[in-house]
């Protein structure tokens, strides 16, 4: 088998993303499609093409093997997040009937609860896809989800995933992923179409080793004086 490899994405690759995004989810987890219904390749086409949200190209990884497309993440980190969400969010409300606003916002009030839990050093994997749900290709693409995490600092590598994904959970707990908290959707309406009527949040601790405190390397220095003075 070929070995993977990994590139930032561009904007060329518009139709690789919105075909993996909408009909390549191991995790069968359709939010998108229930944000914006049936509107949602129209939604993710324009959302791919722009800068600063979650589905921009900007912020996905697309992995390659044999020559083609095999597989993609989209990540970014938490402090990141905390700005770039309501960006992403604001412009599915607009791109939506005005009807559906305030149901878009509930909606995602309960799916993004989960993300504000992680500590603030936390790389989030918003998305992650595969061709036909190959295994491999999923390895491989959290393996280079860790080593983005590790190159932005973040001590820890999230991925929520509903409790339904079979498939997934197997991979996460694998690659050394551990379950730290589940968030019940209690909504009827919502677990029908997602699915899913509860979202298990996964934490992988990365390599990262944050440099030394200048404070407490000060401290040592006035010690290890302080002794050669005794």
């Amino acid at each position: 088998m070929a070995a993977v490899t990994f590139r930032n994405a561009e904007e060329s690759d518009a139709d690789a993303i919105v075909d993996l995004v909408l009909n390549h989810s191991i995790s069968e987890n359709g939010t998108l499609q229930y944000l914006v219904g049936g509107r949602a390749e129209k939604v993710l086409r324009r959302l791919v093409a722009q800068e600063g949200n979650l589905y921009g190209y900007e912020q996905t990884t697309m992995a390659e093997r044999d020559g083609g497309v095999a597989g993609l993440f989209m990540g970014y980190s938490l402090p990141e997040m905390r700005v770039v969400a309501p960006r992403t969010f604001t412009r599915l409300m607009r791109m939506s009937s005005p009807i559906s606003w305030p149901g878009l916002i509930k909606k995602q009030a309960r799916l993004t609860r989960l993300e504000s839990r992680p500590p603030d050093d936390s790389y989030v994997l918003g998305l992650i896809r595969a061709c036909e749900g190959d295994a491999a290709v999923i390895s491989a693409l959290l393996a280079e989800a860790e080593v983005e995490a590790v190159e932005e600092e973040c001590g820890a590598l999230v991925f929520n995933a509903p409790a339904t994904a079979t498939e997934l959970i197997p991979i996460l707990e694998k690659a050394g992923f551990e379950e730290a908290s589940r968030l019940p959707i209690p909504d009827h309406w919502l677990a029908s179409q997602l699915g899913f009527d509860e979202i298990i949040q996964y934490v992988l601790k990365t390599s990262y080793v944050p440099p030394p405190d200048e404070e407490d390397d000060e401290d040592a220095a006035d010690a290890e004086a302080a002794g050669a003075v005794d």
